[in-house]
């Protein structure tokens, strides 16, 4: 009699295990179906913070189209590892907003300066990290004085100056927020030379550079220069915090 029990209730245990099972497929297809409706096609893309690339440019990169289901076609995941590749793009983040539109949202590497090579121009961010080389003489701050070992776009510009190099870049960091603009900086000597215009250039090591751009002396020494219509000569910045103007000019200026 307890034989015949147990046997039941194996059976009726087994019909519970299939009826699950079956009701888990048909719960699985009949997502599947839903989930492949048109109703879930990607309709729209959307993309937020492009500033140096157009959307149709970021759309091409990523390469999301209108019509491709929004959950078996678009793999986010891929689609944000695809945009990392390009030396531009310093984050990506990549959402689907149901029913139909993808979000694309990147943050952009800033074209900081250049280096000259050859007859073209190595492009870099502010870190160092090579944009891009173009033909085309950039609006940016030059670097002069480097010598080059590897200038792979998307890696850090590789030279043998990398102290230096380094310095440099904090020099750059710090001219948004104190308004001053270096147009070329040459770091071929221990003391840089940062020149304001072709003829007008700031000596110092970068650290006194630094140093007098976060006190304000330099920009005071400079913007009274400006109202006196000053255009030529050189600023020593000193270690001690003082800027010493003299109207020579300086022999490694441009003409």
């Amino acid at each position: 009699m307890a034989k015949e029990k147990t046997r039941k209730k194996k059976k009726r245990r087994k019909k519970n295990y299939l009826l699950r099972l079956v009701v888990l497929i048909l719960i699985g297809v009949s997502a599947y179906f839903v989930m492949s409706a048109s109703f879930f096609e990607v309709t729209e893309v959307e993309v937020v913070n492009n500033n140096y690339f157009t959307k149709e440019q970021v759309l091409n990169i990523a390469g999301v189209e209108n019509g491709e289901n929004i959950f078996f076609d678009v793999k986010t995941g891929k689609v944000k590892d695809t945009l990392m590749e390009e030396p531009y793009i310093r984050n990506a983040k990549v959402k689907i907003k149901l029913p139909s539109t993808v979000v694309i949202e990147i943050e952009e590497r800033e074209e900081k300066a250049a280096v000259k090579y050859g007859d073209s121009y190595i492009i870099l961010d502010g870190d160092g990290l090579v944009l891009r080389q173009t033909d085309v003489a950039p609006s940016v701050t030059e670097l002069t004085g480097l010598t080059l070992k590897s200038i792979q776009p998307g890696t850090a510009l590789d030279v043998e100056e990398n102290y230096q190099f380094s310095d440099t870049l904090d020099i750059i960091g710090i001219m948004d927020e104190s308004e001053v603009y270096f147009k070329k900086i040459d770091i071929s000597a221990v003391r840089v030379r940062a020149y304001i215009y072709d003829k007008l250039v700031c000596v110092g090591t970068p650290e006194t550079i630094i140093s007098n751009l976060n006190s304000g002396g330099l920009q005071k020494v400079l913007f009274e220069l400006y109202s006196q219509g000053v255009e030529r000569g050189t600023i020593t910045v000193g270690a001690d915090g003082s800027c010493a103007f003299s109207a020579a000019t300086d022999d490694h200026g441009e003409e």
